[in-house]
């Protein structure tokens, strides 16, 4: 967030800086149009300079549309595999996998707080509890996410925050990635038989 009012102050200041220009092109005497040239010429050295800064600093990630395209190439999966995949604004975590179910590569994307724009890789491969279990990825305020290849048929997961309970519901029979949001009070994992399953593994990691 921080990124986009930094660069909606900056867009004002531009707006200014431009009614200023056209009122002086177009009003001013002689020796105020020479002054708003070399005012235009110093704005183009410094959007110049600005532009290859950014361009060359890790300020720039993944759109939320090209994610999945993204991490299909960086990692080199297979265009083949399926993708179970979730996202809120913090956080975006998908599974891919195979169509045996026998094999997956979990990819995970955050957006960072501060000065940057789109989502950013942060974690590829493989986990403990992910094959036979659920494994959670604890990113404290980006929020975690649960991935698993659904072995133990997980129909829905319940988040309970004291005040109201919020049902996300996952196909039983598919690997699922969902993204819980931080403080959302317990979260219960349950079968097609109503029968409660537990988080295999936890995994918490600073960003």
């Amino acid at each position: 967030m921080g990124g986009y009012a930094f660069s909606g102050r900056l867009l004002c200041v531009f707006v200014v800086m431009y009614k200023y220009i056209v009122y002086s092109l177009w009003y001013g005497d002689y020796m105020t149009k020479h002054r708003v040239k070399n005012i235009i010429c110093g704005m183009l050295v410094l959007i110049a300079i600005i532009t290859i800064f950014l361009l060359n600093s890790d300020v720039f990630g993944v759109s939320a549309a090209q994610i999945e395209q993204d991490a299909r190439v960086s990692q080199a999966i297979d265009n083949e595999w399926a993708v179970s995949k979730a996202s809120n604004q913090k956080l975006c975590a998908m599974i891919f996998y195979n169509d045996a179910q026998d094999d997956y590569t979990v990819s995970i994307y955050i957006n960072r707080i501060g000065f940057s724009f789109g989502y950013f890789f942060f974690y590829g491969g493989g986990a403990a509890g992910i094959m036979d279990g659920v494994h959670e990825f604890d990113y404290d305020i980006y929020g975690s996410a649960l991935i698993s290849m659904n072995k133990e048929n997980i129909s829905r997961i319940e988040l309970d925050n004291g005040v109201e309970v919020t049902t996300i519901s996952v196909d039983p029979e598919k690997p699922f990635a969902v993204v819980i949001p931080m403080n959302c009070g317990s979260v219960t994992l349950f079968d097609i038989n109503d029968t409660i399953v537990p988080i295999t593994d936890v995994e918490r990691q600073s960003c």
